[in-house]
């Protein structure tokens, strides 16, 4: 039983990565028709056929605004057997499966259940996510009408999914009622996203009211990043202010990632006037990651500042094994002004000529 359910949750992973990233594969090709709507005029059909990409995905997102169940039924298959680079006809499809379950939910989900290829489960997803943004009810009480308890969990992610966009704190309850399902904390993840995109500073205290356990723990990291992305200063700030150490360490872990990717002179300028603690070690920590990915040699004055000796260790050996990988001369050359204590630097010029 216990071997099912671990097979049962890896197939869930992996197309709940695919429907999020839009990543999931596409069939082949039928033919090379164009994506058109049955309103749409003779530009616009043009338009849909452009290899312009700009002008084609608006094209396409105009045609979706006003979809209509009538239209989409007609227009299906034939969105099914449009030409195109393969990514981008799986996320068609699963954008136009969206725009379906929106006006249609059962009769775009049930279309999809039956087309073959790997793109189906995103197409499903797509047509769940779309049908909960309007209906959270209905999608759901067709989900434990039609579907076995192991497709559930599969496309639980697309119900959270659009359940968010139509009501977090509502889609935060059905979460918190699904008891002993494991893999459940990770809808948080959409919730989380959704709360931060409506609800703005709000959603920090959302994070903090989950109970106690895996579903707390990904809501304040995944609205750290989330904050992070628009409002680095805010996150970083409540990410330190968390009373939890284990959960700030990890809020500001991820708070202090996004914002060095976007603005490394800012980041550091920030962490210069924190006290010394062990959160700050970690966002140091964080920071030098990203940092060394362009600068290696302001990589040890940094890490010099992280008072933790074995997390120092840790994160300059990360560092320095990337580094190996992409530059040996660069890397062996850093390693006497690294930080990093005798033995770690013996081991990796070690490690390196055993190649």
């Amino acid at each position: 039983m216990k071997r099912v359910l671990l097979t049962s949750l890896a197939i869930a992973a992996a197309a709940v990565g695919a429907f999020f990233l839009g990543r999931q594969g596409a069939d082949a090709p039928k033919d090379t028709s164009a994506i058109p709507s049955t309103a749409a005029s003779a530009q616009q059909r043009a338009d849909l056929q452009t290899s312009d990409p700009v002008r084609r995905h608006a094209e396409f997102g105009n045609f979706l605004t006003q979809l209509t169940a009538d239209e989409a039924a007609a227009r299906a298959h034939e969105i099914w057997s449009a030409a195109g680079e393969p990514q981008e006809i799986a996320e068609r499809k699963r954008l136009f499966c969206y725009a379906w379950g929106q006006v249609a939910g059962s009769a775009a989900i049930e279309f999809a259940r039956k087309q073959p290829g790997v793109g189906k489960v995103a197409a499903i997803s797509g047509a769940l996510a779309g049908w909960a943004s309007k209906d959270p009810l209905a999608a759901k009480q067709w989900i434990e009408a039609r579907l076995e308890p192991n497709e559930r969990l599969l496309h639980g992610w697309a119900l959270v999914d659009g359940w968010a966009r139509h009501d977090p704190k509502a889609a935060t309850d059905y979460v918190l009622g699904l008891t002993n399902i494991p893999g459940t904390d990770r809808f948080i993840r959409s919730i989380a996203l959704e709360m931060t995109r409506q609800s703005g500073p709000a959603a920090s205290e959302w994070a903090e009211a989950l109970p106690q356990g895996p579903l707390r723990e990904t809501g304040i990291d995944e609205v750290a990043a989330s904050w992070a992305r628009t409002a680095p200063g805010f996150a970083t700030n409540w990410a330190f202010a968390l009373t939890d150490s284990p959960l700030a360490t990890r809020a500001v872990d991820r708070a202090v990632t996004e914002w060095a990717r976007v603005d490394g002179e800012a980041a550091g300028a920030y962490l210069e006037g924190q006290p010394a603690s062990s959160v700050r070690d970690a966002a140091v920590s964080a920071y030098i990651a990203v940092l060394a990915a362009e600068d290696l040699h302001a990589v040890s004055a940094w890490a010099a500042t992280i008072r933790d000796s074995n997390l120092r260790e840790q994160s300059l050996r990360r560092i320095a094994g990337e580094w190996m990988a992409r530059n040996v001369e660069a890397t062996l050359a850093w390693l006497p002004q690294s930080g990093l204590s005798a033995e770690a630097q013996r081991q990796i010029g070690a490690a390196e000529q055993t190649r």
